[in-house]
């Protein structure tokens, strides 16, 4: 898809994030933090992940500011309702 506008754009990311919304919503709430294998991302860690990067990597960057991403472990939002409220915004 080539995106040559901003009201495509918008569309677009909106139908996006909202498929990715949906599926968040039928994670197991004991199932957020559940890993492959120690050391890998957890559920919880992919949906932080993408919050955090669109906010302090994306938002800042458009602003040619450099990313302030600094991670994305449970420390930023443990609760699954915090972590839904990210990603919903």
């Amino acid at each position: 898809m080539e995106i040559q506008d901003i009201d495509n754009f918008l569309k677009y990311y909106s139908r996006i994030k909202g498929r990715t919304k949906a599926l968040f919503e039928y994670i197991p709430e004991d199932k957020i933090e559940w890993t492959i294998k120690e050391g890998k991302f957890t559920i919880g860690d992919i949906i932080r992940h993408l919050a955090l990067t669109e906010r302090f990597m994306y938002v800042e960057n458009i602003q040619l500011k450099p990313s302030l991403y600094k991670g994305c472990g449970e420390d930023f939002a443990k609760d699954i309702k915090i972590r839904l409220t990210f990603i919903l915004n």
